[in-house]
């Protein structure tokens, strides 16, 4: 009989002590907790808000220039439409304004200080910073001539009415100008020019630039790669093929003589990230640290499922962590880790529980002691 108590009271002691573990170590879990509590943001990690997408490796596109498609906007369609029925009216008008029509014109070029100078067969001039199809990390001038409507395209948002002279975004810029062309003294000239303009401007790290093409003009006379020198593969274009700091020179075909330059840094690896301890499909014990191969990377983290921010470079709590790290160029490269709950001597949970245990067992014994039977 006094065995069955005691083997009881181990019962209810054992039951005690699991009871207290599952509260203590839910205690330290909560949905938010692991992803603001414990991250704190190294020198060279930026913290941003999280989005819970899927994570997957990203790929190395190329830009081609002048590689620009979108929806016509409603702007756009309307002077498309407003071209038209003057084009139709002017076929009504007897004598030379028959001849009426919309021309894709060949222009002129001549240098006008740091840029170009553009004439159209009927005297009307346009000025640019860089010729047409240049790709450039530097900003862009571009004034339309008074007698033109000028439409913008950027990327792939909707053509819009120009407004602006100066250019500083990164994207690949298409200009539309239908120019009307001015009365010469007596003679009326009904034709309606269009030119159309491309230029690209380049982020300060780019992955999607595969090959350069000279620009409209111009010819290229020199490539230098993170500063050493190399055999162009053309006078038309230079396919890049591996990562780095590229320098390419280019010179006027025709004319007066004008060098420009593009400068890009080109880089399509994925950063990684070093770990504390080897991370695979096994959990690992806590704390788990890290750190990003490459400067100013972002670091995205996904907690069982639910989207935060890292605040941190080490993770301490139990659970399911997806982590993304992306550099600058876009570059991006995804794991998945698994960190078990483990508990150190002077762990607070583990001194709780030894609490609740002796607490139970002084129980007991009073307990015993109260109802203790002599056979």
């Amino acid at each position: 009989m006094k065995m069955g108590k005691w083997g009881r009271g181990f019962g209810i002691g054992l039951w005690i002590i699991l009871w207290a573990g599952s509260f203590s170590a839910m205690a330290g879990v909560t949905e938010e907790g692991p992803i603001r509590k414990n991250l704190v943001k190294p020198g060279s990690m930026a913290a941003e808000t999280m989005t819970a997408e899927p994570l997957e490796d990203s790929r190395e596109d190329s830009l081609w220039e002048g590689d620009i498609a979108g929806p016509d906007s409603e702007e756009e369609a309307e002077v498309q439409r407003i071209i038209e029925e003057y084009l139709d009216a002017m076929e009504n008008v007897p004598g030379e304004a028959a001849e009426a029509e919309l021309v894709q014109p060949s222009l002129e070029m001549s240098v006008r200080g740091q840029g170009l100078e553009y004439r159209l067969p009927d005297g009307s001039v346009f000025f640019s910073s860089v010729p047409n199809g240049m790709i450039t990390g530097e900003p862009v001038e571009f004034r339309p001539p008074d007698n033109a409507l000028s439409l913008i395209q950027v990327d792939d948002e909707l053509a819009a009415m120009q407004s602006r002279e100066r250019f500083t975004e990164p994207g690949s810029y298409r200009i539309r100008m239908l120019c009307y062309s001015p009365l010469k003294g007596r003679e009326i000239n009904y034709t309606v020019y269009e030119v159309l303009f491309y230029f690209t401007i380049l982020e300060p790290v780019t992955r999607q630039v595969g090959v350069v093409q000279a620009p409209e003009g111009f010819v290229i006379t020199g490539v230098r790669k993170d500063g050493s020198r190399q055999e162009p593969d053309s006078g038309r274009c230079v396919f890049l093929q591996e990562d780095g700091v590229y320098e390419i020179d280019y010179e006027k075909e025709e004319g007066q003589p004008l060098k420009l330059k593009t400068r890009l840094a080109r880089d399509t690896t994925a950063p990684f990230l070093n770990f504390s301890q080897e991370v695979g499909r096994d959990a690992v014990p806590s704390p788990l640290s890290f750190q990003p191969s490459e400067p100013d990377c972002t670091i995205r983290m996904l907690y069982n499922g639910s989207s935060g921010y890292a605040v941190s470079n080490t993770l301490t709590t139990a659970g399911i962590y997806e982590l993304r790290v992306s550099d600058r160029a876009g570059n991006s490269r995804s794991y998945q880790v698994r960190i078990r709950q483990t508990y150190e001597l002077m762990d607070y949970r583990l001194m709780l529980m030894g609490v609740v245990l002796f607490g139970g067992i002084v129980l007991w014994m009073f307990f015993l002691r109260r109802h203790m039977r002599v056979l």
